[in-house]
């Protein structure tokens, strides 16, 4: 028995939830779009935010990148108008993203897993008939057998 993800029960539905997946999988791919013709320096600190009427919203980590990302607008509008072929983008907007994501350099413990635990994962990977998953189960029993 195949299992479905999240997104592919959500995205069968018709509805509001059904076009808010549509509509990040547009944002995703317009955004991969975007980053193709952006510099390399720019990729890690934005990302597209939103297309409306014409206009593509940037979001940048921080008014510092907001600024860098500004002064490349020219170039990069005609750049996706010509390289991507995205004509109806007619303008390009910046915001400044409010919460940024904290990239920690601490080390993150890792987990322990229960010998109980260790033992479920084991039978799960002799009944698993994938054995792609049943190797991954069993990957996972041998953390509690440390």
């Amino acid at each position: 028995m195949r299992f479905k993800t999240v997104k592919q029960v959500l995205a069968r539905q018709s509805g509001q939830m059904g076009r808010l997946l549509e509509k990040v999988d547009e944002l995703n791919a317009l955004d991969r779009l975007v980053k193709s013709c952006l510099d390399p320096f720019l990729i890690p600190h934005c990302q597209v935010a939103n297309l409306r009427s014409g206009c593509l919203v940037m979001m940048a980590e921080s008014a510092a990148w907001a600024t860098r990302l500004r002064y490349t607008f020219p170039d990069l509008l005609s750049r996706l108008r010509y390289e991507a072929r995205l004509f109806n983008v007619t303008s390009l907007q910046c915001v400044i993203q409010k919460n940024p994501p904290i990239h920690s350099q601490v080390a993150h413990a890792t987990l322990s897993l229960s010998a109980e635990n260790a033992a479920l994962f084991a039978a799960m990977a002799q009944e698993e008939p994938d054995p792609l998953l049943a190797a991954a189960f069993k990957k996972l029993s041998l953390r509690g057998m440390e």
